[in-house]
């Protein structure tokens, strides 16, 4: 009993999260550095389940990353809410846009 109880405590914990949408959030804090077309964006009341609480868009890990930080800041200007599709798996510290809708 106690070694099937092992076997499924380690695997629930190997077993990897699918590609997932945040639910429709507020955007909060939004911020970027010296790199071109990144952005972070917390959103309110969703973080990501990795070391960092927020949402990245960098060049490196999207190839449409002008046009989500684009979307991004006309979203934040006109007070819609978001949702966030990204992968929890993709790193330990961050969690990087793979999609993005803004409500209507």
């Amino acid at each position: 009993m106690k070694f099937l109880v092992l076997a499924l405590f380690i695997f629930s914990t190997s077993v990897k999260s699918a590609n997932q949408w945040t639910d429709w959030s507020e955007i909060g804090l939004v911020y970027t550095y010296t790199t071109p077309n990144s952005l972070h964006v917390y959103l309110i009341g969703e973080t990501c389940p990795n070391t960092k609480n927020y949402f990245s868009i960098t060049d490196a890990k999207q190839a449409n990353a002008a046009q989500l930080v684009s979307m991004i800041l006309v979203a934040k200007s006109s007070k819609k809410k978001v949702r966030v599709f990204y992968d929890p798996n993709e790193g330990e510290v961050q969690c990087f846009f793979k999609g993005l809708q803004i409500e209507q």
